[in-house]
């Protein structure tokens, strides 16, 4: 009856999205934490296991810091060029399959006598893009992973000692 009216339509109960909305952020949230514990075995492996090699490097002269901005870049450089295309990749595939409009279909509405039914105009509207979401979620994986980055330099400044090389 409001759109016959000129009036958007807003139904009663808008809790049921607000928590699909909710346990989709929670959705996310989580596979942001498993990918962030992933990414950080993943960093401390790849410094251990090049414990020798590393020590090796200092005891010949090369700076601790010059290692620790070789494994930021080794790290940095994919982790954020993937987030940033990934977001993008998202938006711009569900744009290109679901468009950017919602429809409503054509609703009849019959008051208590049938011949009194009214039927209700095909309603198109424009849907942005979530962008405060969008720079959020990615925002916060960037985050995740320059946070990851400097609990894996730790791993580092422990893998670059001298007893390194006596070790077998």
């Amino acid at each position: 009856m409001a759109e016959a009216a000129g009036e958007p339509y807003v139904p009663a109960d808008q809790g049921f999205y607000f928590r699909a909305y909710d346990l989709l952020h929670l959705a996310l949230t989580v596979a942001l934490v498993i990918a962030a514990a992933g990414l950080l075995i993943a960093l401390a492996e790849s410094i251990v296991s090049r414990r020798r090699a590393l020590a090796a490097l200092v005891a010949t002269g090369v700076p601790r810091s010059t290692l620790a901005r070789a494994v930021a870049w080794q790290t940095l450089t994919p982790a954020i060029l993937g987030i940033v295309l990934a977001a993008a990749t998202g938006t711009a595939l569900h744009r290109a399959i679901y468009g950017g409009e919602a429809q409503s279909g054509v609703v009849v509405t019959c008051p208590p006598a049938p011949s009194d039914c009214v039927p209700l105009p095909l309603v198109t509207q424009a849907v942005p893009v979530p962008l405060a979401d969008l720079v959020g979620f990615t925002g916060g994986a960037v985050a995740a992973v320059l946070v990851l980055l400097l609990a894996s330099l730790l791993f580092l400044r422990n893998s670059t000692t001298m007893e390194e090389l006596r070790a077998t």
